[in-house]
């Protein structure tokens, strides 16, 4: 029989997270991965949330697995999130595909009957032709919810060469071989060494990783993705999806120093970058994007079909594409009781998403930083 069980202690996840991941990889989303979720909600999540994640299973069979929480959101207002927000993108429910029909139903059906009840629900940096912002809102309290795009943005995707590696970089422009040949060569004749993390390795990496990218962004009002607790939910997932191939992470070294350290997370046929961090003083050398090289050759190899390059526009991701996918954030009010009042609370910080969205990069930054406080 399919049914569903809310999940309010992460302790009681244990015994699902096998199941959990052989979801997770089957539909290719690495940042659904349970590892990664539970140390998001262990290391990172906000004081005062709680957890509200959804199970739907027929037996020992998982069907089907929502990892929400709820805390208060922008203007106080309880809002119902996915674990790993801010840190990571295309966060939505995992439903087997083959039992999606069986399994739907129940499971948006104990989305709507969660306590409390979820008048508010965010979906952040999900691709836009999801499905699951219509079938949340299909069960929501009083009909269709109003739905307010809180952002957009591109998300640029390598697609794998089947010819391999070779062949992938072979057909960019020879102005760009020629450079990252010529970075290559110019490292590796002082010594460099290019390497992919190993379990021993892993914690010392990640610091390392930690003050390249605090580095590079001190000038620059700070990092946004680097938050209180990431480092230490990076850890966590480092000690065991090194292991699994999960978590991959490529340096180089030069001069018994790591310079270049670029993290990717992977699952089922999705290769999926991170962040990174490189050292300015050999900016010139471009190590940061010959270690993302790393690993784009290594999804060649490994099968995968995709590298997803995250969200944002930057020039160092179009050298290596010309494809992108766009990624929204939605929020989704419900109507009914106290509906008006809802949207009066959230008005002063969608005004604020508002006025961010037309501002630069360099002042996003900023306001971000300013933003993950409400």
């Amino acid at each position: 029989m399919v049914d569903a069980r809310v999940v309010d202690d992460v302790h009681l996840l244990e015994g699902a997270t096998a199941r959990w991941d052989q979801l997770a990889v089957r539909l290719s989303r690495p940042y659904c991965l349970s590892a990664w979720m539970l140390a998001w909600w262990r290391k990172v999540a906000p004081e005062g949330a709680r957890l509200r994640v959804v199970v739907v299973e027929d037996g020992e069979d998982l069907l089907g697995i929502a990892p929400l929480f709820v805390s208060r959101g922008p203007g106080g207002v309880e809002s119902h999130r996915f674990l790993g927000r801010e840190t990571s993108m295309r966060l939505e429910p995992l439903l087997d595909p083959d039992r999606a029909g069986e399994a739907l139903p129940v499971l948006t059906g104990a989305v709507a009957g969660l306590d409390p009840r979820p008048l508010l629900i965010s979906f952040e940096g999900i691709e836009a032709a999801s499905a699951w912002p219509q079938r949340f809102g299909a069960v929501l309290p009083a009909g269709v919810p109003w739905t307010h795009r809180d952002d957009e943005m591109p998300a640029p995707v390598v697609r794998m060469d089947p010819a391999g590696y070779d062949a992938w970089l072979g057909k960019k422009s020879s102005n760009f071989r020629q450079q990252m040949r010529r970075s290559k060569r110019q490292l590796e004749k002082g010594g460099a060494v290019f390497r992919r993390s190993t379990p021993d390795d892993a914690e010392r990496d990640l610091q390392t990783f930690a003050r390249l990218h605090l580095d590079r962004w001190r000038d620059r009002g700070g990092s946004v993705a680097l938050r209180s607790g990431v480092l230490d939910m990076l850890q966590e997932v480092a000690a065991t999806e090194i292991a699994t191939g999960h978590m991959r992470i490529f340096n180089v070294d030069l001069a018994g120093e790591t310079i270049s350290t670029q993290i990717f997370m992977c699952a089922g046929k999705e290769y999926s970058y991170w962040l990174g961090g490189f050292d300015d003083a050999h900016s010139a050398q471009r190590p940061g994007l010959l270690a993302i090289l790393s690993g784009v050759e290594d999804a060649h190899e490994g099968g995968f079909e995709r590298v997803d390059l995250g969200p944002g526009d930057d020039p160092y991701k179009y050298r290596l594409t010309d494809e992108e996918e766009q990624l929204v954030w939605l929020t989704l009010v419900a109507r009914g009781g106290g509906y008006l009042t809802r949207r009066a609370r959230l008005a002063p910080h969608l005004a604020r998403v508002a006025l961010r969205n037309r501002l630069s990069d360099d002042m996003k930054m900023r306001i971000n930083k300013l933003l993950r406080r409400a």
